[in-house]
């Protein structure tokens, strides 16, 4: 087993991103390959991504946070967080890298959560039918 560190993002990342897409997308064809530079977006500055690096420093897994925040502070108004994790589905340690990363975004959607204006939150993964272990893991 490899040891793993997390990281921020930061735009080197960007083909590293796109790599893990494309290789994600061959074991789940449904799944969408973004061109990396999506990523530079400011929504997902001020620590919104996350990379999991192997020992080689390889980028092997992200995930990434795209924030909607209300301003409206009544009770039937939320925050939508929508998510999404992925990892390079040839890496051995799918569970571990599925568990860092969704511990890592658990802590900064806590942080959000308590800038907000408003503090119901919703988190949304959008997982396509061929997804099932994923799915079932955010369950």
């Amino acid at each position: 087993m490899d040891h793993y560190s997390i990281r921020n993002f930061i735009p080197e990342d960007v083909s590293s991103i796109y790599n893990i897409q494309v290789a994600y997308n061959k074991a789940y064809p449904e799944a969408s390959v973004i061109p990396g530079e999506a990523y530079l977006s400011p929504e997902f500055n001020n620590g919104n991504m996350f990379c999991v690096l192997n020992d080689k420093g390889e980028i092997v897994g992200y995930s990434s946070i795209y924030p909607i925040l209300t301003e409206d502070s009544s009770d039937r108004a939320e925050n939508v967080l929508w998510v999404e994790i992925k990892n390079d589905p040839l890496t051995a340690d799918q569970a571990i890298l599925r568990e860092m990363l969704f511990q890592q975004l658990m802590i900064r959607a806590s942080e959000i959560q308590k800038g907000a204006v408003n503090n119901r939150t919703k988190i949304c993964f959008t997982y396509f039918p061929s997804e099932r272990e994923n799915a079932a893991y955010v369950k």
